[in-house]
């Protein structure tokens, strides 16, 4: 439900985001070419600037966001999108294991 504004305050307008021409660009070939949803190119762009700030952010924080931002889907369908932008992060080092050997 919206705050109504007290008796003689303008309520405040929430400045508009500009993107550029380049960007509108490749927005579009993601929908028309890849055949992307408009919703999942948007939510895209929003993920990568939250794990701009923090790589770590895990995934259950950006569905926590998303759904601020009005996402509706479910949490598997919101996955893909966070994989795609997500950085690849290197995999732990697999120790062989000998038998009868003792580890430190």
């Amino acid at each position: 439900m919206a705050r109504l504004a007290k008796a003689g305050q303008k309520k405040r307008r929430r400045q508009r985001r500009n993107f550029t021409e380049e960007f509108k660009a490749g927005a579009v070939r993601l929908v028309l070419d890849e055949g992307k949803s408009v919703a999942n190119v948007a939510l895209a762009g929003d993920v990568a600037a939250w794990l701009a700030e923090d790589p770590d952010l895990p995934t259950q924080e950006l569905l926590r966001r998303g759904k601020d931002k009005a996402y509706t889907g479910n949490k598997t369908a919101f996955y893909a999108p966070v994989a795609g932008v997500r950085p690849l992060r290197a995999a732990p080092p697999i120790h062989a294991y000998t038998p009868g050997a003792i580890s430190l």
